[in-house]
């Protein structure tokens, strides 16, 4: 029950007595309670720490591997596609009807290989026409060469004037220039009889026959009929683009004397055609930055056809020594030139060498762009690389 209060108390007073007051003593006993119970709870955490076995408190087990040096090769990755070492269209050289075309489309022909055939009787006629051309040509020298010598015997004794001398001389020369036109005009005549047989010029292979046997066909050198398509694939080759830093790495090693040779994989196989590098430009293309380079594959077994897509691994075997790490030991990725390999150092002494993630450098990063680097906590102890001039006295090690 609140304590009675007398007419003419202030308000203060009066709600000092309202506030009920702890009572003394009551303090210290609570501070005794919490002791107690905080004693009691680090007691039992205390026990169940040393319940705890051994084995499972020991660090993670993590393997330990030496960095190797030796040559590593110098890879550059391309994309291109496949093209014929020699494509001819075959057109027709002398106008006419075809008469056959004896090949099997789509298939391996050889150089020579009869291809088409044109009625040959026009141009067989013609021939014949100029072997007799010819024939008289030879029979007018043989007469003008008999006349000069009768006319050089009686010059002799002067029982010819000397203008008829003259006259069969120039006689023999005209019959000489004669004689060397028919020749041509037979040459002429037997070109065309074999152009009337339309071979294969290089070996390879043979589209299909864009004309047919009854058809007729005009002949020139550009404006002839196009009969079919020739694609020489043995050797075939591989165009491609390179870039200006590839560009510059690649003429630099040419320069060095240093062997190119070409890794295809064709489509989505992977099955690798070795082959070497064959044409690269001289100059870069303002416009891309580009330059156009051409690799060489034999293709013996003929398999390989232009067209195909290509994926150029051309590859550069180096003489430099290179540190062979690990994949697993690569941290603190953030792009493919800025990655750092856990490091550790052995517990006998330390090596003489400094790695990426020593703490001289720092380690790129997205989030903090100058934090080191550091392993996860559960593999902070451990050793992921050792020294590569390591002595066998002191070998790999791990840090518990």
């Amino acid at each position: 029950m609140p304590p009675r209060l007398e007419r003419g108390t202030s308000p203060a007073l009066a709600h000092h007595a309202r506030t009920p007051q702890p009572r003394r003593g009551a303090g210290p006993l609570w501070l005794a309670v919490l002791a107690g119970a905080g004693a009691a709870l680090l007691a039992g955490c205390t026990k169940s720490k040393a319940q705890t076995p051994a084995g499972e408190a020991l660090p993670p087990q993590v393997a330990v591997r030496c960095v190797g040096a030796q040559p590593i090769p110098q890879r550059f990755e391309f994309t291109g596609y496949t093209a014929a070492s020699h494509q001819v269209d075959v057109r027709a050289r002398v106008g006419g009807y075809v008469v056959q075309a004896p090949f099997q489309e789509g298939t391996s022909v050889g150089a020579g290989t009869l291809l088409f055939e044109i009625d040959p009787r026009p141009f067989l006629a013609v021939q014949a026409k100029a072997e007799g051309e010819l024939a008289r040509a030879q029979a007018a020298v043989s007469l003008a060469r008999q006349e000069l010598a009768r006319a050089e015997r009686l010059a002799a004794s002067d029982a010819i004037a000397v203008e008829e001398l003259e006259r069969r001389r120039s006689d023999l020369r005209t019959a000489g220039a004669s004689l060397a036109a028919a020749r041509a005009q037979r040459e002429a005549a037997a070109l065309d009889v074999e152009f009337s047989k339309v071979r294969a010029p290089v070996a390879g292979r043979v589209s299909r026959a864009l004309v047919r046997p009854g058809n007729l066909v005009s002949g020139g050198d550009a404006s002839g009929t196009l009969l079919t398509t020739l694609v020489a694939t043995t050797p075939l080759h591989v165009h491609f683009t390179v870039d200006e830093s590839a560009y510059q790495r690649l003429t630099d090693l040419l320069a060095d004397g240093t062997t190119l040779y070409a890794e295809v994989r064709l489509g989505t196989s992977e099955a690798v055609a070795t082959g070497s590098l064959d044409y690269l430009a001289p100059m870069l293309d303002a416009r891309s930055g580009t330059a156009q380079a051409r690799a060489v594959l034999a293709n013996l077994d003929g398999r390989l056809v232009p067209g195909l897509f290509a994926r150029v691994t051309l590859v550069a075997e180096s003489r430099q020594p290179r540190l062979l790490v690990p994949e697993t030991a690569i941290s603190c990725a953030s792009g493919p030139e800025r990655r750092c390999p856990w490091t550790a150092r052995s517990w006998k002494a330390a090596p003489p060498w400094t790695s990426p993630c020593s703490p001289a450098s720092r380690c790129p990063s997205r989030r903090r762009p100058g934090r080191r680097c550091r392993a996860r906590r559960s593999t902070r102890r451990a050793a992921s690389l050792c020294a590569p001039n390591a002595s066998a006295a002191r070998p790999c090690s791990r840090r518990s």
